[in-house]
């Protein structure tokens, strides 16, 4: 179809049949390109197909359908921050969030690159440090293993899951809980997405063409008292010295007490990420 009568069509959707509908009657439509070009609307859609022509596009690249809010997040910050920060004066709250960001954005490429067909078998799963490649927080043992079990998921079923064109709108906390050896907070970020399944080439779920809105809680997880943490809390997690491998039981340890070598004193190295659900 005409770029042009697509233009008008739309036109009169937009501003609706009362003045449109009119002008198009009086018209007519052996003189409507003519009348058109010569109106009001003409105008507007000369200078909006310069301003497409200078970008290399059309009005046919325009994607005219509705686009999903933002989803919004429980954000409990006024309230949660004083008593994150009485009970861990040194924590950057703002850097947390922001490298929990960062963590969600990359695990979610991985699942992408790794049910895509482009990981190395020597390529560790979300490792951690400062290089390019690493994540910019810990993640404890049973957060690495549900993501590896969503890949080989995945890959069993001979399916790649894609995400693209990744965005993260906003995050605010929306939990600060506490048991007798764990401090844990819980972040609900809002992001945007291309996401969808694929299977043999085909399209099995979701759409990669159209963006996503959803939500993601993480939880962030610190040892206060190795000696009461329950076995789940064990297997999940191990804080140790970095010397000897002893277990180190509380936050306000400044030495090993088996070998005697200084730890560093508590900050943003000592969290970790152990959950990581959609909602």
């Amino acid at each position: 179809m005409d770029p042009l009568i697509v233009t008008i069509i739309i036109a009169a959707v937009i501003i609706g049949g009362g003045v449109t509908a009119g002008f198009l009657i009086r018209a007519g439509v052996r003189n409507l390109t003519h009348k058109f070009k010569n109106s009001l609307l003409g105008e507007i859609y000369t200078g909006i197909n310069r301003e497409l022509a200078e970008k290399n596009m059309s009005i046919m690249d325009v994607d005219f359908r509705p686009r999903a809010e933002p989803k919004s997040v429980s954000d409990m910050s006024s309230a949660l921050t004083p008593l994150i920060s009485r009970d861990f004066p040194e924590l950057n709250i703002e850097q947390m969030k922001s490298s929990c960001e960062q963590l969600l954005i990359m695990t979610l490429r991985e699942i992408s690159e790794r049910t895509g067909g482009t990981e190395t078998s020597d390529n560790p799963l979300l490792p951690y440090g400062s290089g390019n490649s690493a994540i910019p927080i810990r993640v404890t043992d049973a957060y690495r293993e549900k993501v590896r079990q969503r890949i080989e998921d995945l890959k069993r079923e001979g399916k790649c899951g894609t995400f693209s064109d990744i965005k993260i709108h906003r995050t605010g906390i929306r939990s600060y809980d506490k048991t007798a050896g764990t401090r844990m907070i819980t972040f609900e970020t809002a992001i945007e997405y291309f996401h969808g399944i694929k299977q043999n080439g085909e399209v099995v779920s979701g759409d990669p063409d159209q963006h996503e809105q959803t939500r993601y809680n993480m939880s962030i997880i610190n040892i206060i008292d190795e000696s009461k943490l329950t076995s789940t809390e064990v297997n999940a997690i191990g804080v140790v010295c970095p010397n000897c491998g002893a277990a180190v039981r509380t936050l306000e340890s400044r030495q090993c007490l088996y070998c005697g070598v200084g730890l560093a004193p508590v900050d943003i190295r000592v969290w970790r990420a152990d959950k990581l659900t959609e909602k």
